[in-house]
């Protein structure tokens, strides 16, 4: 994998920021140890930071991370909020209409603040 991911606990959510290649193999890596560490620490709410470099993923590479991710995940997590710091807000638009379809809570922003002010009503 070629990725670092670096987690912060805050108020009632973690603050995952992920740095690397923009990989499919990464985003479900990433996911997967943010899903592992928030069981571990018992937190229902996660912001990810992803600064994650090169081409973006192509729309059904999105939907199969998506689909297994939210299957997944479903019952550990109440909310995510999701900042690509590189990738255009719309671009992950269809992201999270994928996982929301999917009954996960899932809201894109195109920056930390945001998302973090949107994140204290959901904790």
């Amino acid at each position: 994998m070629s990725y670092s991911l670096e987690i912060a606990k805050k108020r009632g959510y973690l603050h995952a920021k992920v740095t690397g290649k923009n990989t499919k193999d990464n985003v479900m890596s990433y996911m997967e140890e943010l899903t592992q560490e928030c069981e571990r620490s018992r937190c229902r709410c996660l912001l990810i930071e992803e600064k994650l470099e090169g081409p973006r993923l192509d729309t059904r590479s999105v939907f199969d991370i998506a689909s297994e991710g939210s299957q997944k995940s479903r019952a550990q997590f109440r909310a995510i909020a999701y900042v690509d710091t590189i990738a255009e807000t719309s671009a992950m638009k269809n992201a999270e209409a994928f996982a929301t379809n999917r009954g996960l809570k899932v809201q894109t922003f195109q920056t930390v603040t945001d998302a973090e002010k949107w994140m204290v009503d959901q904790v």
